[in-house]
């Protein structure tokens, strides 16, 4: 299955394979929102029952409870770490293997600095529509080689 360049037409898995990297990102980042929301609820149960003078076996269960879940949740996140790096590093040789550096540039940009289409523009020296255009092309370059990659594997 070949690619042919269709103006205004963009690969799709290209591009899905290169937002691999900032949509693991994403996930981390809502998982440790997530982690702190419940070590702020554990801290408010602490401090509620500092007060008190006989404290209830529930509410130390439910802290055991919530100290659990967040361990679990931090294991959980240096696992996604460690998925990011090696999604990343997938992603990077990809994009190495662009033979256009303008394309590899604006790739890199685009994909692991998550920056917006203006501030690559302002980086290249060149219009938004020009790299929009640029990107366009540089996804159809990226859809080329995942096909060559999965051609010979």
């Amino acid at each position: 299955m070949g690619i042919y360049y269709q103006k205004g037409v963009m690969p799709v898995e290209a591009k899905e394979f290169l937002r691999q990297y900032q949509d693991a990102l994403t996930d981390i980042r809502n998982l440790e929102a997530e982690a702190e929301e419940i070590e702020s609820l554990a801290m408010r149960i602490t401090v509620s029952t500092d007060g008190e003078r006989v404290q209830s076996s529930g509410r130390k269960d439910r802290m055991a409870d919530l100290a659990a879940k967040v361990a679990d949740m931090e294991m959980e996140i240096m696992d996604m770490r460690t998925d990011a790096l090696n999604i990343l590093q997938k992603v990077e040789r990809i994009i190495a293997q662009v033979e256009d550096k303008d394309y590899r540039q604006l790739l890199h940009m685009r994909y692991i600095e998550k920056r917006t289409w203006e501030e690559i523009a302002v980086s290249l020296r060149k219009s938004w529509r020009w790299t929009c255009s640029l990107h366009g092309k540089a996804l159809h370059s990226v859809q080329e080689i995942i096909e060559k990659n999965r051609a010979t594997s």
